[in-house]
């Protein structure tokens, strides 16, 4: 999940900028997550508050149920639990898609 203002990074040899936030997840309800990937120079910020998610058993929806203060770098928390959500959603479907093609 990249950070407002940020650049992807995809091609080789192109560069991230600005702060950037990953949620790992579990793929089984409730979503727990297990891990916490976070760049940028306020990075060290935001894992402060990702270890805290991780290590009290938080899952995606504890997320998405927090009111982060606008505009702070906190809130690309609930972006990145959004985007994982939109992953997932996407990833159910594609199995349901592949299923019915089989048949």
């Amino acid at each position: 999940m990249r950070g407002p203002g940020s650049a992807a990074a995809g091609a080789a040899g192109e560069q991230l900028t600005g702060p950037a936030l990953k949620l790992v997840v579990e793929r089984a309800a409730p979503h727990r997550i297990v891990g916490v990937h976070a760049f940028g120079e306020d990075a060290c910020e935001l894992i402060h508050f990702g270890t805290t998610l991780v290590q009290g058993g938080k899952d995606l929806s504890d997320i998405t149920a927090v009111c982060f203060a606008a505009v702070t770098y906190h809130e690309l928390f609930k972006l990145a639990a959004r985007d994982a959500i939109g992953t997932l959603q996407c990833d159910a479907w594609r199995r349901i898609y592949t299923r019915l093609l089989q048949r």
